[in-house]
């Protein structure tokens, strides 16, 4: 009998040890856990961050494609600071940079992430934008023109006689292929 008692009791102790044991392993698996998750945002970030720098550091206009890890996520890019959150585990990582100007944009779960470089801007997105979609720059519509009035990408319009400015390196092609220097910029007085 005594015996039997000495045994239950030893048992009752290994079974109060494992749980314990594995109610600590668990919080570790926990912890291990998020901080992957962490790891895999942050990775996302700093490879997106990496493949902008090369944009940045060409001479010209380049165009880079990027493919995400993560399959669910949302990119916003807001002046210049571009956040990346990863919607399964909602952590997010983000990066920003002083120079050239990032162009202003959101989207999500895209394959394939492109990053384009047209003079002193960067475009971040994974299409462009089609006939009549709201847009913030002109880099982000396919046709290569967004209406700052209407704030919609819009085929380019025919190029006013004074702003034809042939070969200039930021100049759009209008609708009939004349080279049209944007309204922003001041036009020489010979072309």
């Amino acid at each position: 009998m005594k015996g039997l008692a000495t045994e239950i009791i030893l048992t009752i102790g290994v079974l109060i040890a494992v749980g314990i044991a594995t109610y600590q392993l668990r919080g570790v698996y926990m912890a291990q856990q998020q901080l992957s998750e962490e790891e895999v945002v942050s990775a996302f970030a700093k490879d997106l961050e990496a493949v902008v720098d090369k944009a940045i550091g060409t001479t010209g206009d380049a165009a880079f494609v990027y493919y995400p890890a993560i399959k669910q996520y949302r990119v916003e890019i807001k002046d210049n600071s571009v956040k990346i959150l990863d919607k399964i585990s909602r952590k997010t990582a983000s990066f920003s940079k002083i120079m050239p100007t990032i162009v202003d944009n959101v989207f999500e779960d895209c394959e394939k992430i492109l990053i384009l470089r047209k003079g002193d801007k960067i475009a971040i997105t994974c299409r462009c934008l089609e006939l009549g979609e709201a847009c913030s720059d002109s880099l982000l519509c396919c046709s290569g023109y967004c209406n700052q009035t209407s704030g919609r990408c819009e085929e380019m319009p025919v190029c006013p006689k004074d702003r034809v400015c042939m070969g200039a390196p930021e100049a759009k092609k209008d609708s009939l292929g004349k080279d049209c220097c944007p309204p922003e910029l001041p036009v020489c007085s010979n072309g």
